[in-house]
């Protein structure tokens, strides 16, 4: 499994423009992977402080990150004793659902925490990743997450993975695959990619992009197809020569700033070969290429485009609708 890790630079956002808010949605924080039985980490997005915790059970948990007692960061020392989460300093125990069930050291539990509760996080962990429903008033998930039945077959291959800080806003990397003319002027191709046919319905885009692919064994068909489920859930499937499955991970640190990950697998017998390896490489050196210019853009609503921008103006009707 290899890791490539670029952190960003501490750039300012004087005269950066005025990005949108976070959009809501279904968002994969961790690998599930990254998080054992017994184990609580502290999580930093969305420009809020929150703990995810794996009980007993194999059940992951989520609450916001600070005791309601003189306000201890949970995960920060913070234990999970059965299923639910012990505070470093006092030892207060949270369920999941947020509630208070034992503070040792008082005789009468006050009846004001009968009523107040920690504010929790609405968890849903498939496709190998935890994810966290965000929403800025707390609303409760208006969707669920899209399962990706090849994340379940032993045939596919452990990810392998791949992360960024990125000084720019969320939509930013997602208005990337319909800014056609970029390929050619940041990725060197030598034209336009074909746009492919498109779809829309309602938190759901679908583009399927079908391509010649020149071998050594002469012309194949090949195909990319990409489905976004709300702004934080996506994947790219790359099949003809090397079959590729794409699971990227951006997720707001805050309006300014995004944790990109890219997961890839490939069928077992593919993963590891020169032939698999080369894509890959190709589209982590293509985020590469991407991050210098993202880094230090401007936010300019609207945008002045022109003709053979690609279709960025229908990209962000789409994308309004995760606006509260």
């Amino acid at each position: 499994m290899n890791a490539v890790i670029n952190t960003a630079t501490d750039i300012g956002q004087n005269d950066r423009g005025n990005p949108p808010p976070i959009p809501f949605g279904w968002f994969g924080v961790a690998y599930s992977d990254e998080l054992a039985i017994g184990q609580v980490k502290p999580m930093s997005f969305f420009g809020k402080d929150f703990v995810i915790w794996r009980g007993e059970d194999g059940q992951v948990r989520a609450t916001d990150a600070y005791c309601l007692h003189l306000g201890a960061h949970l995960g920060h020392g913070g234990k999970v004793t059965g299923n639910d989460l012990t505070c470093p300093f006092h030892a207060w125990r949270y369920t999941g659902e947020g509630k208070v069930t034992e503070i040792p050291y008082a005789k009468v539990m006050p009846p004001k925490l009968q009523q107040t509760c920690l504010p929790t996080w609405p968890v849903a962990e498939m496709n190998r990743l935890i994810h966290v429903w965000y929403h800025p008033a707390r609303e409760a998930p208006k969707w669920q997450p899209y399962r990706i039945d090849a994340l379940d077959d032993p045939k596919w291959a452990p990810f392998e993975k791949y992360e960024w800080v990125i000084n720019t806003h969320l939509r930013d990397l997602a208005e990337n695959s319909v800014d056609f003319p970029h390929f050619m002027f940041v990725h060197g191709t030598a034209e336009l990619p074909p746009p492919g046919e498109t779809t829309e319905s309602g938190v759901e885009r679908h583009t399927l992009v079908k391509i010649k692919l020149n071998t050594p064994r002469g012309p194949m068909d090949g195909a990319i197809e990409s489905r976004s489920v709300g702004p934080g859930q996506s994947y790219v499937r790359f099949s003809g020569l090397v079959d590729t499955l794409l699971v990227p991970m951006a997720v707001p640190i805050d309006r300014h700033r995004v944790l990109n990950r890219f997961a890839f697998t490939q069928p077992v017998g593919i993963a590891g070969t020169k032939f698999g390896q080369a894509l890959i490489r190709d589209l982590v050196h293509q985020v590469n290429q991407d991050k210098p210019i993202w880094d230090h853009k401007r936010f300019d609503s609207p945008p002045l485009l022109v003709q053979g921008d690609g279709p960025i103006h229908q990209f962000r009707q789409y994308y309004s609708q995760f606006y509260a």
